[in-house]
This record gives structure tokens, sequence and C-alpha cells, in this order.
């Protein structure tokens, strides 16, 4: 085990390295997400709107005189996503639905006359049963992509996908910030809904080729519209891209799954566990007491607790992590390097050191010391920790 990377120069100065374990998806105008947090539990594939009505033959578009094949195209790239998706573990798909009461008690005054005016009117009569009415042939998703039982499927009566809808409160549940857009038309119900979820703070990435417009030149616009202003609705990439992060994301999340979990008590004796030299520090040597591969058998986020030795005139060199670290001396006396000042620190102190804060530990004593290092991951947003609590057990006592 080393938690160490070898680095020249001055560790403050010199560009950090990308994080090796670090999910992208390559987009355009920046990598998505900006933040580079992309996780399954953060992240959901939104299908906006695959209808027989807006891509299928004798719907709404049909109705209207379009070109269906136009509004077909996203179908295949679209399935490769679906389908992807459904293989990772945890990952969250959401379908949407546009579609009125059969009643119409919810289809604006203006909306319907604009349809009758191009000669579709929702709620009459067409190949496909009513136009754009919920329960009704048109209405329903093509086969292609008939979402599972246990998929998310929001029913919409207007072009955003937030609009009278729940969806916000399903994805704040659910805490999930990255919104990967995919459906049609890109121009109306897809860029209303990328507005919306923009404007509430999602971080959202169109699709390119997973959606598309009734006319070409509409969908190049709508596209070129998300770039602006150096991505002013957020990015955009080609479905390759977007494949390409979500198979690292499966292949993350089958190697949690695949973790077995520890079910009783496990015991590690001191004399088993060897002292290993941390050969990047002087005169240092530690045992590892809870690695990674055991943490995550706990299902607690801890990178590494160490028990670490400094013999005399020995130091953990001046260093820093991408991870958070307790200290705690339990042996001896030791020096503090915080802030480019050292301090003198005895047992029993405890230093919380935060990422990327130069620190070192020097011996200043005249036999060897101890410590206990634990190595946390950090959060990137929001605080999730608690207070916790404890259960007495009775017929247990000594």
């Amino acid at each position: 085990m080393n938690h160490y990377n070898e680095k020249e120069g001055n560790p403050i100065a010199e560009k950090k390295k990308e994080n090796a374990e670090e999910i992208i998806i390559k987009a355009t105008p920046y990598d998505y997400p900006y933040n580079k947090n992309f996780t399954v539990e953060n992240t959901a594939l939104i299908i906006i709107d695959m209808q027989i009505d807006f891509c299928g033959k004798g719907g709404y578009v049909d109705c209207m005189g379009y070109d269906i094949s136009l509004t077909q195209a996203p179908i295949k790239p679209i399935k490769n996503l679906l389908e992807l998706g459904r293989e990772i573990p945890g990952f969250t798909i959401i379908h949407t639905r546009e579609g009125h009461d059969d009643n119409l008690s919810d289809l604006p005054d203006n909306k319907r006359w604009r349809s009758k005016g191009i000669g579709a009117e929702i709620g009459s009569e067409g190949p496909m049963g009513k136009i754009l009415v919920r329960n009704q042939p048109g209405w329903q998703i093509i086969e292609e992509l008939t979402p599972l039982a246990h998929e998310i499927i929001i029913e919409k009566p207007g072009k955003g996908c937030f609009y009278a809808t729940d969806l916000d409160l399903i994805l704040k549940n659910k805490g999930i910030k990255n919104l990967i857009l995919t459906g049609i038309t890109a121009d109306v119900c897809v860029h209303t809904t990328l507005r919306e979820a923009n404007d509430r703070g999602y971080e959202c990435l169109l699709v390119e080729d997973a959606t598309a417009a009734t006319e070409y030149s509409n969908y190049l616009a709508a596209i070129h519209m998300v770039k602006m202003q150096g991505g002013i609705f957020g990015a955009t990439a080609t479905s390759d891209k977007v494949l390409t992060a979500l198979e690292a994301l499966k292949q993350k999340a089958e190697a949690i799954q695949s973790v077995i979990p520890l079910k009783e008590t496990q015991v590690l004796e001191g004399d088993s566990l060897p002292w290993l030299p941390f050969e990047v520090h002087r005169k240092v040597t530690y045992q590892e007491i809870l690695p990674a591969t055991v943490a995550n058998q706990i299902k607690v986020n801890v990178n590494a607790v160490l028990r670490e030795r400094i013999e005399v005139g020995g130091q953990v060199l001046p260093h820093y992590h991408d991870v958070a670290e307790v200290i705690h001396i339990i042996k001896g006396n030791v020096k503090l390097l915080l802030n480019g000042v050292w301090t003198s620190y005895k047992a029993g102190d405890t230093f919380i050191v935060p990422a990327e804060v130069v620190h070192s530990v020097a011996n200043d004593d005249v036999e060897a010391t101890e410590q206990v290092s634990i190595f946390i991951p950090i959060i990137n947003s929001g605080v999730y920790n608690t207070d916790f609590k404890s259960y007495l057990v009775e017929g247990y006592e000594q």
C-alpha cells in the first residue's frame, strides 16, 4: 500500500494531478459535470416524450405534416443509453410523456387553437386515437423504449418536464444533481426542460445524437444555444462519449456490489499485523488497521486507518492528500508542521487536517513515537454526518 504519489518541486505550486478515479463525460464546451462529481447516486438519464404522437406514424407530428424520420433518428442512440443505464445498479432512469386529460380540462385554449390551425387539433380523433390525450394509442411511449415497471414516468401537460409535475421533488429526494437529457423535440420540450432544470441548479448534459427536432435547422440552433457563453445551459456530448462514462459507472457500481459485507465482528490481533516501511518518509513504519477493502465491507467511507511508528530522528515528510486526515498521537512527543510553523505536541493530542493542507509530523522524543492516522474522503456537497445512537443489550455482562 502506498497512499503517496511522487512529485517534483513544490506540491502547492504545481497543478494537481487529475484523480484517476474521476469519471467524466468528454463534452463541449466543458467536460461534464463541471465539478467532476459524477456518480450513480447523483445522476439520472431523462428520456423526454419518445411517444408515438411525436415520432410514430399517424401521431401528432405526422398529422401536422412534418417528416417523422427526423424525430425517429434519436431512437437508436437513446436505446443504447437506456440499455446500458439499466445494467448499472442503482442508476435512475426517468421517462416523460406529454398528454392531456380526456376531458381536456388541463389544455390551455391557446394551445388547442394553435394545434387546430396546423391541422392536428389536440383532442380530436386521429389515426392513433385522440391526439395528445392520455391513454390513447398515440400517447404511448414507442415500443423500442418501453419503460420497465420500476422506472419513473413523469406525466406532463406542458412542454417542460418540471411544470405541473413532481419531477423536482423526485430528483431532490433521490439526491440527483446531474441530468443527462435525451428525447424530442430538441427545440421545444427538451430545451424547455433544460432551461427549467438549469434555473433550478441542476447540471445538464444534452446528448446531441439522442435528440432531434421537426426541422433540422431548429435542432442545430438548439444544440448551439446550450454551449453559448461557456455553457449557459450546460454542456453537450455525443452518445458514444456518454456510453463510455456510463460503462465506467457500471464497473464501479458492480465492484461495490461485489463486496461481501461483514456479518460478524472481526478481530485483527496486533501481533498478526506486519510493520511495513513507509519508504517515502524517514524512519517511519506502519500497520494497516483498516484497509479500504474492509471499510467497504462494513459500508463506511474511510480510505484507510493506519497505526504509524516514527523512530528517533524520523519524520513523516511534508505532504498533502486529496482526502482529510485525523492524526491521534498515542505515544511520545512530536512536532507538527502546520501553516509553515513547527509546534510541539504530546500523546493524547489530535490533529484534524483538511484535504490539500501541507503537514508533517516529526519525532521529538528519545524513543519511538506512535500515532493513529485516519484517512477520510471529502464530501463534494452537503453535510451528511449525524450523531449516532448506541443501544445496550442485556445478558452479556462479564
